[in-house]
This record gives structure tokens, C-alpha cells and sequence, in this order.
């Protein structure tokens, strides 16, 4: 009985000591399942756990590479279109801060260019170009003029004719200011260190005859095999093109002036700035020199003056801006008026010179204004310019209606 006894105390106790050990078992169990759970609930060790997480990572990387690569095949190539027409785009063309990098040996091809030489030892290309510079920079100054307000001392600046205030003039050529350099190209300055010198091209773009020339200097460049890439608004500036990029549909647009439509309106402005009388030529004329601009001081010339004012570097060379910042033209004084015929009056003016604001000299011109007849339409027109101030976009010769001599008298 007693033997029977102990055999059931340690059938108890091993049944005991396996339901412990289970039990410790099921811990341990849970806590590698709990452990596995913390490691983002993959059934891996932690550092399996670790391994695959990387693997994850790299895999979200080339998914995010694989994205961006469906991005930019959804999004539209380069189009440039040359007046509405498609034309073959260049390799390396892309866009920096909203400007298309155009190489310039194309652009200059594509808008009618005779010739593009390269000097490597000045560093110049030179552009040669049979483009109407003459009725283009004639047509801006009017439109210049005639658009916008004289805002700064208004009052004190002779009045343009009531019959032009009001005129419409098209948009023909860009009216807008040209990003010629973008700040990708600047150079980094550190501390009181001189930035490096930077790369740059100088263009000059001529006529066959040479009697036009104009210079710049390009900085905002990129050189892709030999080739010069530059900002698309310099097309404007050399070649008086429209140019304009729209971001969305990926379209460069490359709209060239028309030449026809230009002169048609020179023509519509010349025949209005007519003057009715002999003071509104004086006026018109004055006007021209405080504001700066040939053309208007050309529109108050005879056809015979506006033959010498056009040999006028004013003309040729500054894009019909006559005269200087500094001084300036003041107010216009009518000192005499004598009337040599019906048709016929002798005027001198005078005006100060303004520098800093303030009267640096008193200037004096003499002129004939007579009255006479330009394409068919009578008006009076300054045939002499006996004295001159300098000011005008006539300054050096001036040629006699009468008797073709040379009347001119320089003002000391």
C-alpha cells in the first residue's frame, strides 16, 4: 500500500514537472512571436528582420526611379514651332528658370542668317543677316514714344499732336524686358574672395554692307560639343523675333517680324505725326530731343534732311537714341519766330541743359520750317537747321533745301 502510494506521488510530480516545462516553453514561445512582431510583423530573427528592411528600401528607391522615369515619359517632348510651323529640334536644348537653352549657330540659321564665323582668339561670333534693322529700330522708337507717358516732368516736356495720342499701334515686335542672364551663371563669391571670371561669348550682329553692327557680351552659356547654347530671349534681342515658352504643352514658339506690316505702319505713323503748322513742327521736333528719339525728331524733318539723318550714327548705331543721359533737355523756349514768306518762318530756340536737376548751360538752335508736301499730304517740315545744339539726330551736317550747301553752325 505504502509502495503504492510513493509510485502515485512521483507519477504527480512528473506530470507536474512536463506541465511546468510546457508551460515555460509557451512563454518563451510568445515572446519570440512577440519579438518577431516587433520586427514590422515578419516572421524573421531581427537581424533577418533588419536584412529585409534595407532590401525594402532599396526596392522603394528603384520604384521611386521607376516613377519619376513614367513622369517624364508622360510629359511631352520639345517643340519648337518657327511662325506656327514645327521645326527639327537640336540635341542638349533644355530649360533653365523658364528660359530654353537654344544653340545660338542654329537659332541664327533658322532666322535667316547669311553667315556665322567663330573667332576663337576674341572669342566672337559674328552674326552677318539681312534683316530690315533700319524700319525695325524705326518702328520700336515710335512705338516707344507714342505708348508710353512721359510721366517725369510731363508739364515741362513740348505736347505730341492731339491727332496721335489715342493711336493704336500693333504689337510687331517684343515689348518686354529680355532675361539675357540667369542666375544659374552667376558666379559664387566666398567670403571677400573674387569670384572666378566667368565664360562668355561676344556676339556681333552685322548687315551685308556693315552700316548696322551691334555687340553684346553672353554670359548665360553652355557649351555642348563645340556649340554655344543661350537663353531663348537673346533671339529677340538679336533677331527682334517673339519668343515665348509654354511650360505645360512643352512648346518653344519663334514668331519672326513681319517686315511688310512694319513698314505699313511706320508709314500710318509718319502720315499722322504730320504737323499742321509751323510751331507743332518746332514742337515736335523739341520734343524728339528731350525724349531722346530720333524718330520723332525725324518725322519733323523734309525729305531732304531725313536723307542726311540717316547717315546719323543715331540711326545706324543706338537704335535711334539721340543725344545723353546727362544733361538733359529742359523746357523749350521760343525766342523768335520770323516769318520769311507765307510758307516760309525762321525760328530760334533755347532750352537749358539739365544736369543733376539743375541748369548746367542754356542751348540755341536755329531752324526754317516750311510748308510743303510729303506723300501727297501737305504739312510743315523743317528744311534748315542753321544751328545746332548737339542734341538732335542731326549733328554734325545739315543739308540746305535751297541751294544744297552745308548751313550747319555748331553751338560752343
Amino acid at each position: 500500500m505504502k509502495r503504492w502510494l510513493m509510485s502515485g506521488l512521483v507519477l504527480v510530480f512528473m506530470l507536474f514537472a512536463v506541465n511546468t516545462s510546457g508551460f515555460a516553453n509557451a512563454a518563451a514561445g510568445e515572446n519570440d512571436v512577440r519579438e518577431k512582431l516587433r520586427n514590422e510583423g515578419v516572421w524573421l530573427t531581427p537581424e533577418e528582420s533588419a536584412q529585409q528592411k534595407a532590401e525594402l528600401d532599396n526596392l522603394q528607391d528603384s520604384l521611386d526611379n521607376a516613377a519619376n522615369m513614367l513622369e517624364k515619359l508622360k510629359a511631352p517632348s520639345l517643340q519648337v514651332q518657327l511662325n506656327g510651323a514645327i521645326v527639327n529640334v537640336p540635341p542638349y536644348m533644355s530649360v533653365i528658370e523658364g528660359q530654353v537653352m537654344v544653340p545660338l549657330r542654329w537659332s541664327a540659321d533658322l532666322l535667316g542668317a547669311t553667315s556665322v564665323e567663330w573667332d576663337a582668339a576674341t572669342r566672337t561670333v559674328t552674326i552677318t543677316t539681312p534683316q530690315d534693322f533700319y524700319s525695325m529700330e524705326k518702328f520700336s522708337a515710335y512705338a516707344r514714344v507714342l505708348k508710353s507717358p512721359v510721366e517725369k516732368l510731363n508739364d515741362q516736356i513740348c505736347p505730341l499732336p492731339d491727332k496721335v495720342k489715342d493711336m493704336g499701334l500693333p504689337e510687331l515686335l517684343p515689348d518686354r524686358h529680355f532675361v539675357l542672364n540667369l542666375e544659374k551663371f552667376e558666379p559664387a563669391r566666398e567670403g571677400l574672395t573674387l569670384p572666378a571670371p566667368r565664360p562668355y561669348i561676344t556676339i556681333t550682329i552685322t548687315c551685308p554692307d556693315g552700316t548696322y553692327e551691334h555687340s553684346s557680351v553672353a554670359n548665360s552659356i553652355e557649351n555642348h560639343y563645340g556649340h554655344y547654347y543661350l537663353p531663348m530671349d537673346w533671339l529677340g534681342y538679336l533677331f527682334n523675333a517673339r519668343v515665348s515658352y509654354n511650360e505645360a504643352a512643352n512648346i518653344l514658339s519663334i514668331q519672326t517680324p513681319d517686315l511688310e506690316q512694319i513698314k505699313s505702319e511706320i508709314e500710318r505713323i509718319e502720315n499722322a505725326l504730320i504737323p499742321d503748322s509751323a510751331e507743332e513742327a518746332v514742337k515736335l521736333w523739341g520734343r524728339g530731343m528731350q525724349t531722346r528719339n530720333g524718330a520723332l525728331q525725324y518725322s519733323a524733318l523734309s525729305p531732304l534732311l531725313r536723307q542726311e539723318a540717316d547717315k546719323s550714327a543715331y540711326v545706324r548705331q543706338s537704335y535711334w537714341v539721340t543725344g545723353c543721359s546727362s544733361p538733359q533737355v529742359g523746357p523749350i523756349t521760343i525766342e523768335s519766330r520770323n516769318e520769311l514768306s507765307d510758307t516760309k518762318v525762321e525760328y530760334t530756340i533755347s532750352f537749358p541743359e539739365i544736369f543733376s536737376g539743375q541748369t548746367h548751360a542754356i542751348a540755341t538752335e536755329k531752324m526754317v520750317v516750311e510748308k510743303l508736301t510729303d506723300n501727297s499730304q501737305a504739312g510743315w517740315f523743317i528744311t534748315q537747321i542753321l544751328k545746332t545744339s548737339g542734341y538732335g539726330i542731326i549733328d554734325d551736317e545739315t543739308t540746305s533745301l535751297d541751294n544744297g550747301k552745308v548751313v550747319f553752325i555748331k553751338d560752343n
